[in-house]
C-alpha cells in the first residue's frame, strides 16, 4: 500500500472539515442581537449546514471503518462490536457527562447564555433545553444503528449492489414523504428524537457503503484514482457542490434538512474517491486540522466564551466578539482535550486492553484443556 492509499485511508484531510464545520458552528452561535457584521449573519443563517456536515461525517467514518473490522476474520464480530461502544462510551459519552455535570452543579457561566433541561433529563438522552447539547443526544443513539448497517453489509457483501439502491431509496422516500417523523416533531424542543434526523445521519452511511463498493472493483478505483479527466471532473464536483451548498439557503423543514445531508454525503465522497484534489488540500491545512482534532471540544466550550465576551461588553462590533470567541474556544478547547479528553480515551483503550487479555487468557486455556484430552 503506497502512502497515498495509507493517508486517504486515514482520510487525514477530513479532520480539516470536521474543524471548519467546527468553527462554523461556534461563529453562528456568537451572532448577537444587534449584529452588523454581514459575513456573521452569513454564516447564522444556515448554521444548520455545519450541524448536518458533522452529523454525516460521523456516520460516514464510524460505519466505514466498523465495515472494515466486521470484515477482518480474525477478530470475532462481537470483540469489534463490544470495542466500538468501548470506544464510545469513554471518547464521547463520558466527556459529554463531565460537561452536563459541570453545567448543571457548575457555575452558571459554564452554561452561557442557554437555559438547560435537568442534569438527568440531559445524561438520559432526552430532551436538553434551549442549548446547544440537542445534537448529542441523537448522535448517540445513531450510534447503536451504525453496528447493525455495517454487519449487513459486511455479512451480505455479494449481495451489495442490491443493499446500497435500496438504503439509498428508503433515504429519498423519507427525505420526499417524511414518514419517519411527524410535521409537528420538525422543532427545536423535540430535537432529541432521532427519528427526526435520521435520515440525515443515514446519509453519511450510505457514503460508507457507496465508497466499500467502489473500493471492491479494483478495476474502477484504478481508472477512478488514475483517470486525469475523471479525477477533474469528481474535483469540479465538488467544488461546485461545496459553493452551491454554503449558498444553499434551507427552510426548517424536513425536505430542506436531508438535502443538505444529501449533499455533504456525495461532497465527502467526492473527497475521498477524488484526494488529493482542490478541497482536500484545503482542508489538509494544518490549523484546520487541528480545530478538527479539538472540535469536540469547540462545540461544548464556545457557549462560555460567548457569554463571557458578552460579559466583557465586546458587542460594539459583531466582528471583536466573534474573533473573540474563537480564539477562546480553540485555546480552551486544546486544554480540554490533553486533560478531559484524552484521559478519557485511554482509560477506554485501558478497558479494551483488560477484555483483550481475558479473552487470550480464556482462549489459551481452552487450547490447553483441547490439547490435553486423549486422542
Amino acid at each position: 500500500m503506497n502512502a497515498q492509499n495509507i493517508d486517504q485511508k486515514n482520510f487525514v484531510y477530513l479532520d480539516g472539515y470536521r474543524g471548519i464545520l467546527a468553527l462554523f458552528v461556534a461563529i453562528s452561535h456568537s451572532k448577537t442581537n444587534n449584529s452588523r457584521c454581514e459575513l456573521v449573519d452569513f454564516i447564522r443563517s444556515r448554521h444548520n449546514h455545519g450541524l448536518n456536515g458533522f452529523f454525516v461525517l460521523s456516520a460516514f467514518l464510524l460505519t466505514y471503518h466498523l465495515i472494515i473490522d466486521f470484515k477482518n476474520t480474525s477478530k470475532p464480530i462481537f470483540f469489534s462490536t463490544l470495542k466500538y461502544f468501548i470506544k464510545r462510551l469513554f471518547r464521547i459519552y463520558l466527556v459529554y457527562f463531565i460537561v452536563v455535570t459541570s453545567i448543571s452543579f457548575g457555575p452558571k457561566i459554564l452554561g452561557g447564555p442557554y437555559e438547560y433541561s435537568s442534569w438527568f433529563d440531559i445524561i438520559s438522552l432526552k430532551n436538553t433545553g434551549s442549548s446547544h447539547l440537542w445534537t448529542m443526544p441523537i448522535e448517540i443513539k445513531y450510534y447503536f444503528f451504525i453496528p447493525i448497517f455495517s454487519f449487513i453489509f459486511a455479512r451480505f457483501e455479494k449481495y451489495k449492489l442490491i443493499i446500497l439502491p435500496i438504503s439509498i431509496f428508503f433515504t429519498e422516500l423519507d427525505r420526499r414523504f417524511n414518514w419517519m417523523a411527524k410535521p409537528d416533531e420538525i422543532v427545536f424542543e423535540k430535537g432529541h428524537l432521532l427519528r427526526v434526523r435520521f435520515s440525515i445521519f443515514f446519509y453519511g452511511t450510505i457514503a460508507a457503503f457507496t465508497l466499500h463498493t467502489i473500493e471492491s472493483y479494483e478495476k474502477l478505483i484504478n481508472v477512478i484514482q488514475n483517470h486525469r479527466m475523471v479525477q477533474i471532473l469528481i474535483n469540479l464536483l465538488s467544488v461546485v457542490l461545496i459553493v452551491y451548498l454554503v449558498r444553499f439557503t434551507h427552510t426548517f423543514d424536513h425536505s430542506s434538512l436531508t438535502a443538505v445531508a444529501m449533499y455533504w454525503s456525495i461532497i465527502i465522497l467526492s473527497m475521498t474517491l477524488g484526494h488529493p484534489n482542490l478541497l482536500t488540500n484545503i482542508f489538509s491545512n494544518e490549523f484546520l486540522r487541528s480545530c478538527g482534532k479539538f472540535s469536540f471540544g469547540i462545540y461544548l466550550l464556545h457557549p462560555i466564551f460567548v457569554q463571557t465576551s458578552i460579559n466583557l461588553k465586546l458587542t460594539k462590533l459583531q466582528i471583536d466578539l466573534t474573533f473573540s470567541v474563537i480564539i477562546k474556544s480553540y485555546l480552551a478547547s486544546y486544554l480540554f482535550f490533553y486533560i478531559i479528553e484524552k484521559n478519557c480515551m485511554n482509560l477506554g483503550n485501558l478497558c479494551i486492553k483488560q477484555i483483550e487479555k481475558f479473552f487470550l487468557s480464556r482462549n489459551k486455556i481452552m487450547n490447553q484443556e483441547e490439547n490435553s484430552l486423549p486422542k
